[in-house]
């Protein structure tokens, strides 16, 4: 017996074409999230084809301004969850691991993603710690912001991005030594000869996303 509950049955007729066909080009799917005793349900698991050609999809389609993606780079929300102006960034980073042998020198792209937060104004930045700054995802909107004034916060967070350069540079070389620390362990336990450094490059803003405190009535 199959457990109905456990299997979401999606139609895909009424999405984009671009959408269909980075979930496989099917116009039906039936999932679960769950193993399920029948061949016909896919196991969508976090390493899935399918799972990783929709999010890629809802990342490229939100970087590219001609497509109308689903997802936002920026925006403003109220919520009861903060207390002062706080302000969230997707930054994307790069990285360049380069591995010296006596043959030469062989290098290896990386990309990673990170989350950072500021409270207060972006001229004096008060950072947050990663693990602060990831919780704000789970933030939910009490009221929404009139475009004039969510576009004033957001040009104030743009306006001053050329001052926190050094201090998001500062965030990729660090997260680029956790991830030399961690890939020459993996090389040692393979018993791997040479000698490693990693080089990064400035990282891209891909997301300013901004949360205001609810007014109170």
């Amino acid at each position: 017996m199959v457990n109905e509950e456990a299997v979401l049955k999606t139609d895909l007729a009424g999405l984009k074409p671009a959408a269909r066909e980075a979930l496989g080009g099917a116009t039906r799917l039936e999932v679960a999230f769950e193993p399920v005793a029948a061949k016909h349900v896919t196991l969508l698991h976090r390493a899935h084809p399918l799972v990783e050609g929709l999010a890629s999809y809802v990342l490229n389609s939100a970087l590219d301004p001609l497509l109308g993606g689903l997802a936002r780079r920026a925006g403003v929300i109220r919520s009861k969850t903060v207390t002062t102006r706080t302000t969230l960034m997707l930054l994307r980073l790069r990285f360049h691991i380069v591995t010296t042998t006596r043959d030469g020198e062989r290098h290896l792209l990386a990309e990673d993603a990170l989350l950072t937060a500021f409270t207060g104004d972006p001229a004096a930045p008060q950072w947050l710690p990663e693990a602060d700054a990831e919780k704000l995802i789970a933030v939910k909107p009490d009221a929404s912001v009139p475009p004039d004034i969510a576009i004033h916060h957001l040009v104030s967070v743009t306006d001053h991005l050329p001052t926190m350069n050094p201090v998001l540079d500062e965030f990729a070389r660090k997260r680029g030594q956790e991830l030399l620390a961690a890939h020459r362990c993996v090389r040692s336990a393979a018993g791997a000869k040479g000698s490693y450094r990693i080089d990064h490059s400035p990282p891209d803003v891909l997301g300013i996303y901004i949360f205001l405190p609810a007014v109170k009535l």
